[in-house]
């Protein structure tokens, strides 16, 4: 990933996200998730979690609603903000942090780190790696990493290469390309906005870096993290399988 391309994701969830992206967070799919995430992870009434990037809290939330200790870590202020009024809205407490993912500010501390729909990647491969590193700082002996990534085959072979949606007044295109040699999966996004008789065209590319089971499994040994289970979606029934899977959905235990 080259300089250019390595700070996409502030552009893209600073301006982007929700606007035009946040909708598919249906009430139905976090709901399904959150119930995935405390099913998988059987933790303890009072278990401390920490929700790596975690957005607006959409999971934050629900999990702290079933008495978890939770703190919310992401780089967007906006995002924090929006996670702290929807904390005192649903009268839970949260820890909420500004920081990176790569140096997290936390020893020993946490059950689980839990990161989930695709918040893992976005770095070249020292950066993820360092990230893989600094989750395993933030967890106790025997804590849990749950780590919710696409499934590379099912991606690149599968997902359509061009979709447009309609949100709103805007029509947003979406056309994927997959880099082979870097494992990097490409999404050009242009969004047509229609005000009246003016159409504004913006665009913007994600670059997500893709890995295999074999590959993360390694990255996770080389900081004491053991893959225990993998799941295709968020249904515990639904074991792993390359070709078939939508997601690759990772249970480690740190060692």
């Amino acid at each position: 990933m080259n300089h250019k391309h390595s700070y996409w994701y502030k552009d893209f969830f600073t301006k982007f996200y929700l606007p035009y992206f946040s909708g598919r967070d249906t009430k139905e799919k976090i709901k399904r998730e959150v119930k995935f995430i405390s099913d998988t992870l059987t933790l303890p009434y009072g278990a401390h979690v920490l929700d790596l990037a975690c957005g607006t809290g959409r999971h934050a939330v629900k999990l702290a609603k079933q008495g978890f200790v939770v703190t919310g870590l992401d780089f967007n202020n906006e995002f924090l903000k929006l996670a702290r009024q929807a904390s005192k809205k649903n009268g839970v407490q949260l820890k909420l942090v500004q920081g990176d993912m790569r140096s997290l500010p936390f020893r020993n501390k946490f059950e689980s780190v839990i990161c989930m729909y695709t918040s893992f990647g976005y770095f070249n491969d020292n950066g993820n790696l360092q990230t893989l590193k600094s989750i395993s700082y933030s967890l106790k002996q025997s804590g849990y990493l749950l780590l919710d990534l696409p499934n590379k085959y099912w991606t690149t072979h599968k997902i359509a290469k061009k979709k447009i949606n309609t949100i709103g007044s805007a029509s947003v295109l979406e056309v994927r390309s997959f880099d082979k040699n870097r494992n990097l999966l490409k999404n050009k996004i242009i969004i047509l906005e229609r005000d009246r008789n003016k159409t504004r065209q913006v665009s913007i590319s994600t670059f997500l870096r893709l890995y295999d089971l074999k590959e993360i499994q390694g990255e996770l040994k080389k900081v004491n993290l053991r893959i225990i289970k993998v799941f295709g979606d968020y249904n515990l029934k639904n074991i792993f399988h390359s070709k078939t899977s939508l997601r690759m959905i990772i249970l480690a235990k740190k060692e």
